[in-house]
C-alpha cells in the first residue's frame, strides 16, 4: 500500500481526484528515477502526455515545492537523515517508493499516540477529520460491498471474557493460515486489497480478520480497517472498537493489544457508518 502518498494528497489541486494524483505522480517519478522519455512511459500510469502536461502544470503552479516544504518540516524527517537541500524530485521519489507493508519490528516509542504517553486504562482513538482513503480501498469496496460497511447501531462491542477469546483465536488463526506476500508478488498489481485464502498483504489480513469476526456475529460498525506507519513504511490493521478500548488485530503480532500499546504512529480508519469515507487519527483517549 502506497501509504505516504497520504502526507502529499491535501497539496494536489482538489479538481483532480485523489486516485488520479497518486497514479499520475507515480508515473511522473518512475520516469524521472529511471531517466526515460515521457513517451516510455509504462501504459498502468495512464497516457504520457498527461504525466508530462500534469507534471508542466504542478510545477508552475508550486505543487512540487509546497510537497517539499510540507515532508521537510515532518518531525520524522531529521531520523531519516534528510539534508536540507534536496531536489523535490528526489523526495518525492522516496516518499512514492515505500510501497508495501511494513516488515520491520520493533518499538517506536510512544509514536502510536502522536508523541503523548500511553495511559494504563483502555484507551480509544480520537477522530479528527477528514482522510483520504487508500487509492486501492475503492475497487476493494466495490467489490465487497460487506466487507467495506461500517454500518449498524452497534459503535462498540461489550468485552467479555468469551468475546475476548474470539478475538484472540481469529487473530492467531488467520496469522497462522495466511503467508505473507506483497501485492506485486501475489497479483501482480502495485497495491490490491480482497480476501486472501493462502497468500496476502498486511491488509488482506486486516479484511480476512473482519470476515471471520463477522461470521461470529461481531458487527461491522465495530471493525475498522486503520492505516498506521512503522518508521517510514505503511502498514494496515484492523481496528476493533470494544467497551475496554480500541483493540488491534495485527498480522505481525499473536497478541491482541490496546492500540496506544502498538509500536505504530496511527494515521486513519474508516468512519463510523460510512465505511467510504476515512477519518484522520489524533491521540488517545482513556475509555470512561
Amino acid at each position: 500500500m502506497n501509504f505516504l502518498f497520504f502526507h502529499i494528497a491535501p497539496h494536489f489541486p482538489r479538481f483532480v481526484p485523489p486516485f488520479d494524483d497518486r497514479k499520475v505522480v507515480s508515473g511522473i517519478v518512475y520516469v524521472i528515477r529511471n531517466g526515460l522519455q515521457w513517451k516510455d512511459a509504462p501504459a498502468g500510469y495512464g497516457p504520457h502526455k498527461t504525466l508530462y502536461s500534469r507534471f508542466i502544470r504542478w510545477s508552475r503552479l508550486g505543487v512540487f515545492d509546497r510537497i517539499f516544504a510540507a515532508l521537510a518540516g515532518d518531525r520524522e524527517c531529521p531520523r531519516m537523515g534528510f539534508p536540507m537541500k534536496i531536489s523535490t524530485t528526489a523526495l518525492l521519489a522516496f516518499v512514492l517508493a515505500s510501497t508495501g507493508c511494513s516488515t520491520t519490528s520493533g518499538s517506536i516509542s510512544a509514536m502510536s499516540t502522536g508523541g503523548k504517553t500511553v495511559l494504563s486504562t483502555g484507551t480509544q482513538m480520537q477522530m479528527i477529520g477528514h482522510a483520504f482513503a487508500p487509492p486501492a480501498f475503492h475497487d476493494f469496496c466495490a467489490r465487497e460491498k460487506r466487507l467495506c460497511s461500517t454500518s449498524g447501531s452497534q459503535k462498540l462491542v461489550e468485552l467479555t471474557n468469551s468475546r475476548s477469546a474470539e478475538l484472540a483465536s481469529v487473530n492467531s488463526s488467520v496469522n497462522r493460515r495466511i503467508t505473507e506476500s506483497s501485492d506485486m508478488a501475489t497479483n501482480g498489481t502495485d497495491d490490491d486489497w480482497r480476501v486472501p485464502s493462502r497468500y496476502g498483504d498486511c491488509e488482506d489480513f486486516a479484511i480476512l480478520k473482519k470476515a471471520e469476526l463477522m461470521k461470529l456475529g461481531w458487527p461491522a460498525s465495530a471493525l475498522l480497517l486503520t492505516v498506521a506507519r512503522s518508521g517510514w513504511e505503511g502498514h494496515t490493521v484492523l481496528t476493533v472498537r470494544t467497551s475496554k478500548g480500541d483493540l488491534i488485530l495485527d498480522n505481525r503480532s499473536s497478541s491482541v493489544k490496546d492500540w496506544s500499546r502498538t509500536p505504530y504512529r496511527y494515521f486513519a480508519r474508516q468512519a463510523l457508518g460510512v465505511g467510504k469515507a476515512w477519518e484522520l487519527i489524533g491521540s488517545a483517549e482513556p475509555v470512561i
